[in-house]
């Protein structure tokens, strides 16, 4: 007989698991969404201020500084702050998770590892999303 909830047949708690898809994005979350951030938000900056010359070349950061350019930068960059902060979260909360693991020793160190390889991962992934944040507010797009 299969039971579905938290509690198993016999009364005691069933073992606590670790999805490998929540570890991965624990361990990973905040590196990708810099990833992205750098590329999509500022790749955007890079074509909205591109405008044509006189012979029909490009020249680069000669645009007029737009509100959509600036917002969508601001966009991509929060909401991939808070992706990097879910992430950590994540690995802080697998990290208490991993403590009750009742597999062998080698497991547990190996989820443990990559956890605490997360937080590191996390943390400085926000800390460059809060600095690129930063110059948001101090550089001029397409200046």
């Amino acid at each position: 007989m299969t039971v579905d909830s938290d509690i198993s047949p016999e009364g005691t708690d069933r073992q606590p698991r670790i999805h490998p898809l929540l570890l991965w994005f624990g361990v990973f979350g905040g590196v990708v969404a810099w990833f992205v951030q750098l590329f999509v938000g500022w790749g955007f900056e890079e074509v909205g201020c591109i405008r044509s010359g006189p012979a029909g070349t490009l020249l680069q950061h000669n645009g007029i500084p737009g509100t959509r350019v600036s917002l969508t930068v601001w966009t991509v960059t929060g909401v991939m702050w808070l992706v990097a902060v879910a992430a950590l979260v994540t690995c802080l909360v697998l990290r208490r998770r991993a403590e009750r693991l009742e597999d062998d020793v080698l497991t547990r160190g190996r989820v443990r590892f990559l956890l605490v390889l997360g937080i590191a991962f996390n943390l400085l992934s926000v800390a460059i999303l809060t600095g690129s944040g930063i110059a948001l507010l101090l550089l001029k797009p397409c200046s």
